[in-house]
């Protein structure tokens, strides 16, 4: 991507000392990643003392795992898509935990060849790509864990690094071998995770745009046909297990659904601030400061033509549509961003943003006024604050807040419980959330439910343990507990609100208080006047 930097694997092998060769590289990966994985489990663990064993996710690919090892192709043992579990399944005779971590420490280093090629053509040296690498995986521990943790984004990741690397360095002069791992890797991609299909077809794109601009139509045939020859493939698996109906998967991917309405702010939840519209938790930009640099260093590239404009576009379309669609996926909360892990969803992009980070350093040397005219409205962009305004009864509320429920906290989380308003019905998870405030020593306090899909209308009534006639997907009512909560319903909620815009201090920067608690409104009825009275609905301020 950088003029007069020699690209490609070898890009800078001619240095000498430490860390100078790509194996050497490979080989301190591989070294650290053991290191980091030692730590994480603290001693060398059994089958039946490692802790992810247990999780939802984990069991799935396990259970999957088993069941194809035996040749059980009955949709009730699968979940997930194949492509992770099939990159398992040759080391299944291993114990479990053995298995998932030769793959996961295959997976990043398949990840880091394809960052370091990508790096290397934007005129990065291999060990500075190296430190980059590592401080945004392993050794940033809210995210390393996740690389040692088996989830299919770990085979994802590596695939979409891979892809990104071979798209960009086509030209269709490659050998036919490459070509055809490159239709390989695409066809892959959808096959580990079906949301991340839209990345390859991003890639795919591209790829066909180059060999259109370099007159080499032709030499796309290896490319496609090993992207058909592997989808067939993986299309003769699916219909053995699943015949031509939906997934329990697809079904209740389908029923969360993404909902780009409300974008913004979910966008804001997620990145910036969740308190106090969730009660606990923190944005991803104040546990990766670097990704307002990242994002700002794409931009500038992408407009100051320093690397080729079209390959910086390229990068910045794949990271902005899998945010945009990631953040959009109504399942995606801030509740179980850290808490449950979903954090993973986004541990392939860091290191792009991290090297984004130091190309928009490098540049803002030389072009500072420049620099601070693309950093400047992102930073304002990042202050903009979606504060909860109490609402009357009768206007639109995008929170409700109700008395506490003498329950665990999981199990007032995941209770399959139903508000009414005068609009319809909503269900836990679906359209709405509910997460009960934390009181310390395993009691809950005040449950606030978040709406997901559109606002509540008004009139609304708790029912704790579901309504008569609701349905629910299969898969989420064999997972989640049928446990009553305790409590006599329905109940009203004590508060209402609403998103008021304003501006202030970036919340995710130090000093920033922007969590004020929501308890208080339990100590006066709903209506009464707030201790400051809003206007009678949220205005921009």
């Amino acid at each position: 991507m950088a003029h007069g930097q020699a690209g490609g694997w070898n890009g800078d092998a001619t240095r000498t000392g430490p860390l100078a060769t790509p194996r050497a590289q490979m080989v301190a990966l591989a070294l650290l990643y053991i290191l980091i994985a030692a730590i994480h489990h603290e001693r060398l663990p059994t089958d039946a003392t490692v802790y992810w064993l247990g999780w939802a996710d984990q069991d799935q690919y396990s259970a999957s795992i088993r069941a194809l090892a035996r040749g059980d192709l009955s949709p009730a043992a699968h979940w997930y898509p194949f492509g992770y579990t099939l990159a398992v399944l040759p080391f299944a005779w291993l114990p479990t935990w053995i298995a998932y971590s030769l793959v996961n420490g295959l997976c990043l280093l398949g990840a880091w060849a394809g960052f370091r090629a990508i790096a290397l053509r934007c005129a990065v040296s291999s060990r500075l790509a190296l430190l980059l690498f590592v401080a945004t995986t392993l050794l940033y521990p809210r995210i390393g864990v996740h690389w040692i943790t088996p989830w299919t984004t770990t085979l994802s990741a590596c695939l979409i690094w891979q892809a990104a690397a071979r798209s960009l360095a086509f030209s269709g002069g490659e050998g036919v071998a490459d070509r055809l791992l490159l239709g390989t890797i695409l066809a892959l991609i959808p096959a580990t995770r079906f949301a991340d299909g839209s990345i390859a077809l991003i890639f795919a794109a591209y790829v066909a745009g180059a060999a259109i601009l370099h007159r080499r139509v032709a030499t796309l045939w290896p490319v496609v046909v090993a992207g058909l020859a592997t989808t067939s493939l993986y299309a003769a698996l699916h219909l053995a297990v699943y015949g031509w109906q939906p997934t329990d998967y697809l079904r209740l991917s389908a029923a969360y659904g993404l909902n780009f309405g409300q974008l913004g702010w979910k966008a804001w939840l997620l990145l910036i601030e969740p308190r106090p519209w969730y009660p606990d938790g923190q944005g991803l930009l104040a546990a990766c400061p670097w990704l307002l640099l990242g994002a700002a260093g794409m931009l500038f590239t992408a407009l100051s033509g320093r690397i080729a404009r079209a390959e910086a576009l390229l990068l910045c379309s794949v990271a902005a549509v899998h945010a945009a669609l990631t953040l959009a996926y109504v399942d995606l909360l801030p509740s179980g961003l850290w808490a449950y892990g979903n954090v993973h969803y986004f541990k392939w992009m860091l290191p792009l943003f991290a090297l984004f980070a130091l190309l928009f350093l490098r540049f803002a040397r030389g072009r500072p006024v420049q620099a601070a005219a693309v950093l400047l409205p992102l930073l304002l962009v990042s202050a903009i604050r979606f504060t909860p305004a109490p609402v009357a009864a009768g206007q639109p509320a995008r929170l409700l807040l109700f008395p506490r429920v003498a329950a665990e906290f999981s199990h007032v989380y995941f209770a399959q419980s139903v508000i009414t308003d005068r609009t319809g019905a909503l269900r836990n998870f679906f359209e709405y959330h509910q997460v009960p405030q934390q009181a310390g020593a395993g009691k809950t306090g005040p449950v606030q439910a978040i709406a997901l899909r559109r606002d509540f209308a008004g009139g609304e009534h708790w029912l704790g343990n579901g309504a008569p006639g609701t349905l629910w997907p299969r898969a989420f009512t064999g997972n989640h507990s049928r446990t009553p909560l305790p409590g006599s319903w329905p109940l009203a909620p004590v508060a209402r609100y609403a998103p008021r815009i304003g501006i202030g201090w970036p919340c995710w920067l130090p000093l920033a208080t922007c969590a004020p608690t929501l308890e208080r409104a339990l100590e006066r009825p709903l209506g009464s006047p707030p201790e400051s009275a809003p206007p009678s609905r949220p205005v921009s301020r």
